[in-house]
């Protein structure tokens, strides 16, 4: 269903460019001129002494040749003017031909072409008609220092936890990419074309070509499981099945998918209530019954919908690339996470374009990268300039295949340009077969060819090894990072304010050219819980949940887990288990259980059922308290076949899992048990020997488990984050099970237990981060296990019932804490946790629930914090450099868009003026803000305003956050934020090509008053320093360490000259800053 004189073609970028010193020009008139191409000077404005015109008749071309004495890389401009419009014409280069745009322009300008490779010796440019009708004044070209980009292989699939055998095939492609071509044959019905070339060359391509064409009509004539079997058949023969969908007009008013033959609108696709949207909601749904039938038989399927959107000639391009994205996104959410196939790779039609990523769905929702090319008939050049501009363009991040072709590049064009595209696919009928587009003798070249992979040489698909996990062991995530993937920044709807003019008392710089560390993508998470409703039915909370974007969640949660039987239903305690479980001596729990229907509890099928519904995958944590209390001749393989039987139930579900909750804890059922009933000889008291040693048994179950279902899991181990009481838990654990775990996971409530700590405790209490992953790592090195990952499988802050859990304060904590489990390498992270309870204020839950006169799941301000956050929070950490006035912390990330986002926070009372330097990097025009206050003057305030708007309740943040604008402003000379006082802001700044100063100058908010004669001595001291000639308007002093964590706050009761202070901190370097009346001031204190 080919347009037989259809031509993609090349657009690339115009604009006034200035030669670098190395470049070379070579002048059209210097040329050999063909046909009726002439020298003219009469339009101004040209190089040299001429230029050639005007391409009017077929055959005018221009041809130059010149030596190199060093081939390579090298950037192609050319000089021209088109007067009579945008014209295409043809592109040579060494024989290769491309055809290529030249944008209007009645003046002479330039057009780049990117990276070409020239060959050493002579090498050959043509400019030959095609549309014509313009002004060629030179080419030039500059060797190109740069690195090439090369695809960043391996990496994983969009589709979450796909079958083995979807993987099996991706690694292959992938191993495959840049060694071999993979032949392939569009089909009509069957396979007939394959079986034409078999017939006329001996071998069958290793690829064929489907059509969902006609699968949402029920036409008499057309049998729809052809697809379905032909699929089947052709990859249980060890072939790739690609299938597209020419997509017939879903409201059934037409037949037709071309733009000129229907009116239907895609830009319906935001309207969820509209006709248009169910209509393509529902052949969505009509086109998953056919893949299931392939996924439930484990048949990797190439799907490539919505292809060559960007031409327009295809009623899913007529709109626009935002309704095409969107159509994309819901398919593939549809397709993956609805209807749960595990079968799909998907396949983006894309072209070289200026405008070509604007098109683009994401990283997260595309897997492959083709080009649909038609060049003229016998033209097999290697379509190299398409290739390189696609590679270069999208930076690496995807495989690239040429998804559909006219005539099949000669193999020996490929090898010499190296285009390296992972398969071709010529369309059917006389593409294939006319002996003139693809002669017989070029059919039977190709086929032969050693560069070119038949049927008959495709290996083993279903027993390929796999190899499409990255080597991440040189990040301390670890196997964490898999989940890893390039993000695109999402760029606000915004309002524009007007540039920040007040003095500067921070200078941050970040380093675009200095990465610290991938950000892995499970660090943004929560625990659920078994007590506060089944969840997964509320629409509104769903929405909240999916929109966190949130990575993981962990389940069932908290110290339930270790009394928890996930397969029984209320009241239906195993006959091994004792009706009351013990922990310290003076408390006991009872058992919980997984399959309860109750109005107040979840059932593990709706924390299934969030997980499937936000797109998250699971942390679970098995019961191993069971392996303790257990009544049975073996409590522990026991706990451990009823953990195996919750991993085979999952079914992949699930990535992650870990083997009890905090099981040193006094708290835990299982710490302590009664010994007259145990029968295996258990010691009443857990040791860290006995729980590593009953970690293998489980290790062990859930793995083989976990085998049978054709998936892998990986499973953590419980250890302390810190010198306590339990000084020899993590060596102990570490000495039987280190060998064969996975992970260790730490918690924390990181301030004092029991205590209502001020807001300067809270705020600093994220710096102990970095530190309890050295303290685990530490302790099992001692025992001479592996430094494995560490995940953070809960964490908050302590309180008692004085609302500072549900806080703006703790919402900034939270976004601290993340910003340096990214720093330190955490490899994942769930918050405590998603609901909890009022409990007098003391609610951990990032929802509300049973919260006076707040309706359940309102959010809490932590809420706002981490979904702004994510939003801001690219895929690779920047170095960065604080300068001035202490208090700012800052998260500064790159995204693969290239733009930058960062979330900063203001730990301090004070205002703060931010310069935000961007070093290595250009900028656009424009940077964005998000800034999230609580109510002004409270420390612990239980609103949240972003950007000054918040809800009409006493507590949360604002309802229309999804949609609420972003401020905007030009990025002018600098760029300059303002941090109020207790406060974050995440910044998303444009890329561009402009470059900003780097400037650290710091301007205090205040002059320096008359009365200023402040001494501090001794200095250096011990830790007890003495304030002299101090302003009496002085009422609070900070003091900071030299990464701005602050580690003193609060009031100063100012009644004389001097001031006497016992500052309690560790030796090393300090400030301390003053503040009064209109009055600020910070001086270096060192202790020794």
């Amino acid at each position: 269903m080919k347009l037989f004189f259809r031509v993609l073609t090349i657009l690339l970028l115009s604009g006034s460019l200035t030669a670098a010193a190395q470049s070379t020009k070579y002048e059209a008139e210097n040329g050999t001129l063909t046909g009726a191409l002439s020298v003219q000077t009469s339009v101004a404005g040209f190089s040299g002494t001429g230029y050639v015109g005007i391409f009017q008749n077929d055959g005018d071309a221009v041809s130059l040749s010149f030596p190199l004495a060093q081939g390579g890389w090298y950037r192609l401009w050319i000089g021209y003017a088109a007067p009579y419009g945008d014209k295409k014409n043809i592109l040579g280069i060494n024989g290769s031909t491309a055809e290529v745009s030249f944008p209007a322009s009645a003046a002479f300008t330039e057009v780049s072409f990117g990276k070409i490779w020239l060959k050493d010796g002579l090498n050959t440019l043509t400019l030959t008609k095609s549309w014509g009708w313009f002004l060629l004044d030179y080419f030039r070209i500059e060797p190109d220092s740069d690195p090439e980009v090369t695809v960043q292989l391996p990496y994983n699939l969009s589709t979450p936890s796909p079958h083995s055998e979807t993987r099996r095939l991706w690694s292959y492609l992938m191993d495959s990419f840049t060694h071999k071509i993979h032949s392939g044959a569009m089909s009509l019905n069957a396979k007939e074309e394959a079986e034409w070339l078999f017939l006329q060359t001996g071998r069958y391509p290793a690829l064929i070509g489907l059509d969902f064409m006609n699968h949402t009509r029920n036409y008499s004539w057309y049998d729809k499981s052809i697809v379905v079997n032909e699929a089947r058949n052709w990859y249980n023969s060890n072939g790739l099945a690609a299938i597209c969908w020419h997509w017939r007009d879903p409201s059934r008013a037409t037949e037709e998918f071309y733009t000129t033959g229907t009116s239907f609108d895609i830009a319906k696709i935001t309207e969820t209530t509209s006709a248009e949207y169910q209509a393509m909601l529902s052949d969505i749904d009509i086109i998953a019954v056919y893949l299931k039938q392939l996924n439930n038989d484990k048949i990797p399927v190439l799907f490539r919908p919505l292809h060559e959107a960007s031409g327009g000639w295809f009623w899913w391009g007529a709109k626009g690339p935002e309704p095409c994205k969107a159509l994309w996104r819901l398919m593939h959410d549809r397709l993956v996470i609805h209807h749960g196939l595990k079968n799909l790779i998907w396949v983006w039609t894309t072209d070289a374009a200026a405008n070509n990523l604007e098109w683009y769905p994401g990283d997260e929702y595309v897997d492959i990268l083709g080009a649909d090319i038609y060049a003229a008939d016998g033209d097999f050049s290697s379509q190299v300039l398409t290739y390189n501009a696609i590679k270069e363009k999208f930076g690496g991040s995807k495989l690239i295949t040429l998804s559909e072709n006219g005539p099949v590049p000669d193999p020996d064009n490929l090898v010499a340009d190296r285009a390296h595209w992972s398969w071709f696919m010529p369309w059917y009928g006389s593409f294939i077969r006319d002996g003139i587009m693809n002669p017989l003798s070029h059919w039977q070249k190709v086929m032969a060819h050693d560069y070119v992979v038949t049927l008959d040489e495709m290996p083993d698909l279903k027993n390929y090894p796999l190899s499409d996990e990255p080597d991440y062991s040189a990040y301390p995530q670890g196997f964490f990072m898999a989940g890893w993937k390039p993000r695109a920044a999402v760029v606000p709807d915004y309002s524009d304010v007007p540039a920040v003019t007040d003095p500067v008392t921070v200078a941050v710089t970040v380093d675009f050219a200095d990465t610290l560390t991938k950000v892995s993508p499970y660090l943004f998470g929560d625990n659920a819980n078994l007590w506060t409703g089944p969840m997964s039915d509320n629409a509104t909370l769903m929405k909240n949940i999916t929109n966190r974007d949130q990575g993981v969640m962990r389940g069932p949660g908290g110290s339930t887990s270790d009394a928890f039987f996930w397969n029984r239903g209320v009241n239906q305690r195993p006959p091994d288990v004792p009706a009351v479980l013990l922990n310290d001596p003076s408390n006991t729990t009872w058992p919980w259980y997984g399959q309860r229907a109750e109005n107040w509890t979840m059932h593990v099928d709706s924390f299934y059922s969030i997980l499937s519904k936000a797109g998250i995958t699971g942390m679970i944590t098995v019961n191993y308290g069971y392996a303790r209390y257990g009544t049975s001749d073996n409590p522990v393989a026991q706990a451990a076949h009823l953990a195996a039987d919750w991993v085979r139930y999952d079914n992949g579900r699930t990535k992650f899992w870990e083997i009890g909750n905090e099981v040193f804890g006094s708290w835990e059922a299982g710490y302590r048990i009664d010994r007259s009933l145990n029968k295996d000889g258990q010691p009443e008291y857990i040791t860290p020997d006995l729980y590593g040693r009953h970690c293998r048994v489980f290790i062990d179950s859930m793995k083989a488990a976990a085998a049978e279902t054709g998936k892998e899991i990986k499973i953590g181990v419980v250890m302390v984050e810190a010198a306590s009481t339990n000084n020899s838990w993590n060596a102990g654990v570490a000495a039987q099970v280190g060998d064969i775990a996975d992970f260790y996971v730490v918690h924390s409530y990181y301030t004092p237990y029991n205590t209502n700590s001020d807001v300067a405790t809270v705020l600093s209490s994220y710096n102990k981060t970095e530190g309890y992953k050295n303290y685990v790592w530490a302790t099992v090195e001692a025992a001479g296990m592996p430094k494995l990952p560490v995940a953070m499988t809960e964490y908050n802050i302590f309180a008692t019932g004085s609302n500072q859990a549900v806080s703006h304060a703790n919402g900034m904590q939270a976004v601290l804490a993340t910003g340096e489990m990214i720093r330190s390498g955490f490899g994942a992270a769930c918050r405590w946790d998603l609901a909890n309870g009022w409990d007098n204020g003391n609610d951990h839950g990032m929802f509300a629930y049973n919260e006076p006169f707040i309706p359940n799941y309102t959010p809490h301000p932590a809420f706002y914090h981490l979904y702004y956050m994510r939003r801001h929070t690219g895929d690779v950490l920047l170095n960065s450099t604080v300068t001035g006035a202490q208090g700012v912390v800052i998260t500064p990330t790159a995204f693969s868009s290239g733009h930058i986002g960062a979330s900063m926070v203001n730990t301090t009372k004070v205002r703060k003026v931010v310069r935000l330097n961007l070093k290595d990097y250009g900028v656009g025009e424009k940077f964005y803000t998000y800034t999230l206050t609580g109510t002004e003057g409270v420390d612990f305030s239980r609103k949240v305003f972003v950007n000054g708007t918040s809800n009409n309740l006493e507590a949360g943040g604002p309802d229309n956050y999804e949609t609420l604008k972003a401020n905007a402003t030009g990025t002018g000379e600098e760029i300059r934020i303002i941090l109020p006082p207790l406060s974050a802001v995440c910044v998303l700044v444009e890329p561009g090509t402009k470059t900003l100063a780097i400037n650290n100058e710091v301007t205090a908010v205040h002059a320096v008053r008359a009365d200023d004669d402040l001494v501090i001595r001794p200095n250096p001291s011990t830790g007890t320093i003495t304030v002299e000639n101090l302003p009496s308007h002085v009422n609070r002093l900070e003091i900071t360490d030299i990464r701005g964590n602050i580690q003193l706050n609060g009031k100063v009761m100012n009644d004389g000259p001097d001031l006497t202070l016992d500052t309690g901190l560790a030796p090393g370097l300090y400030f301390i800053s003053f503040y009064g009346d209109s009055y600020s001031v910070t001086e270096k204190i060192i202790i020794k």
